[in-house]
């Protein structure tokens, strides 16, 4: 884009691209050092963040943290509930025995995932907004960000540039994407594992596009894929017969657990979410058909094999 400036860096797990019609790179750096310092926040994988020191204390005592770690913990509890449990915030004994599982090219056994899934219980997490304190009621229990986190730190950023005096800006962390202004085309990745085609592309103005997808990492066992979306609910992979959900609309961190979560009840248990949020979705079956709600029908472009 003309006389747009862009930034791209690391952070959330995946790789953060900023751009915008700025005069100079000032706000966009500030964009990076507040990702990178919510990366510090929320990482599973940085023994100091506050969601770390949150899992360590779990069962034993309450944890201090920033307003923001805070704020996404509520949101978090409300998509869990809003979704009766496909999206769940405290899914981490899962998601690391699966995590564990598929980075060694093989399946958990029914004992272990029995003794994760027991651990998952949302209403287990306490919150204290007086006291900007949370605690995990149970020793073992942990919470895993991964599936609401790129959402609620899309929607801050587009405030930062909001604030800024920003009002056109493109804002992709991986999968999860917001346009101010537009319309913009926003691809959607080709769902089939291995590939990392372009299936389409939706045009979209001022609002969130977040894509979830089965492909990212997964075993496949005679013609059974293995994946990372686990329903908590069973503690086995989502079959719900999709293996993509892109939903547009805002904000972004609902849109981000929403996709997640209807990536584990399947299409039909969507729609009237759908209606009543106001949100347009594409879903894709695991057959690879391409099913779009009615609002998306001049601005969902479909591209052919080669393209």
């Amino acid at each position: 884009m003309d006389g747009w400036r862009g930034i791209t860096f690391n952070a959330l797990g995946t790789v953060c691209r900023v751009a915008a019609p700025v005069g100079d790179d000032v706000l966009l750096r500030s964009v990076r050092q507040w990702i990178r310092e919510r990366d510090d926040d929320w990482s599973l994988f940085k023994s100091g963040s506050e969601i770390c020191r949150l899992n360590r204390a779990a069962g034993r005592a309450w944890t201090a943290l920033k307003p923001d770690t805070l704020a996404l913990l509520r949101e978090a509890k409300e998509c869990a509930a809003a979704t009766g449990g496909a999206y769940a915030v405290t899914a981490g004994p899962l998601t690391a025995l699966w995590r564990r599982a598929l980075a060694a090219g093989t399946i958990p056994a029914e004992d272990a995932v029995q003794t994760a899934r027991d651990l998952v219980d949302d209403a287990d997490l306490l919150l204290r907004p007086e006291t900007g304190e949370a605690m995990l009621r149970r020793p073992g229990q942990q919470v895993d960000l991964g599936g609401i986190a790129k959402g609620f730190a899309a929607d801050r950023v587009r405030d930062i540039l909001l604030a800024g005096g920003v009002t056109e800006a493109l804002i992709d962390l991986g999968g999860t994407v917001w346009v101010l202004g537009g319309p913009v085309p926003v691809g959607i990745r080709h769902p089939q594992p291995g590939t990392d085609r372009v299936m389409g592309r939706l045009r979209v103005q001022d609002k969130a596009v977040v894509t979830s997808g089965t492909y990212e990492r997964f075993v496949r066992r005679g013609d059974r894929l293995y994946h990372h979306v686990i329903d908590c609910r069973t503690g086995q992979p989502a079959r719900s017969g999709l293996c993509s959900v892109t939903l547009a609309g805002a904000p972004a961190v609902r849109l981000d657990a929403l996709a997640t979560a209807f990536l584990v009840t399947g299409a039909a248990a969507a729609l009237p979410v759908l209606q009543r949020e106001g949100w347009e979705a594409v879903f894709v079956t695991d057959g690879y058909d391409v099913l779009a709600t009615p609002g998306l029908r001049d601005n969902l472009q479909l591209l052919e094999e080669d393209s």
